[in-house]
């Protein structure tokens, strides 16, 4: 079901947002929450709900949960952010977190270099970022920075974002007939400034004739 209206959203251009990903199992305390598995029941179970939105709908946005995985914020955990879910399942698209304004326990680069792309409702992230790449001039933080940054605009491009374009949408060149009017008008304002000056040179050589004659 998940697969099937995922896919029937990403076809229109709108951008399917999974959520909580993954292992999220109450929301009492969740903050709080470790979840300890083995990979075995993580694939069979917490992941298995999860795969077919991605690997047959296509969804190119994620919220991931805000439990920790083991002992890891689960935008901390590259073997389910990155490991499992770009590169077994092919996602291309945008990870966020959930909400971690002024979370502690949410260390910004280790998160980003796990897989995760934005923070949500913690616009102060992307300062901290920029002021630890001044700081080191660390490349690959810098390559992962980038990762994110093309994460967006590839979901972007694929979205209604672009034009309202769908898969539906067939393109076609034309030129809108305001264009060619304005161009018509533009030749003709030229030539009459053409003409204009032509007269002005013309009438100002006459009366220099005159001057002279007289």
């Amino acid at each position: 079901m998940g697969a099937a209206q995922t896919a029937a959203m990403q076809a229109k251009g709108v951008n399917a947002a999974i959520k909580h990903f993954v292992a999220n199992d109450q929301e009492t305390n969740r903050a709080g929450l470790c979840t300890f598995a083995q990979e075995q029941a993580c694939r069979q179970n917490f992941l298995k709900g999860f795969e077919g939105a991605f690997t047959k709908g296509g969804a190119l946005d994620t919220m991931m949960s805000f439990n920790r995985i083991g002992l890891e914020t689960m935008y901390q955990n590259a073997a389910t952010a990155t490991g499992v879910l770009r590169e077994e399942w092919g996602f291309k698209g945008v990870t966020i977190t959930d909400s971690v304004k002024g979370s502690k326990e949410v260390y910004t680069v280790p998160c980003l270099v796990a897989g995760s792309d934005t923070f949500n409702a913690d616009s102060g992230r992307s300062t901290e970022v920029l002021k630890y790449l001044v700081k080191n001039k660390d490349g690959y933080v810098l390559q992962q920075l980038r990762w994110a940054n093309k994460s967006f605009y590839y979901a972007m491009a694929n979205s209604n974002l672009v034009n309202g374009l769908t898969r539906e949408t067939a393109v076609q060149d034309f030129v809108p007939w305001w264009q060619n009017a304005l161009k018509g008008i533009d030749i003709g304002l030229g030539v009459l400034t053409a003409f204009c000056a032509v007269m002005f040179v013309i009438s100002a050589a006459r009366k220099e004739n005159r001057r002279k004659a007289g």
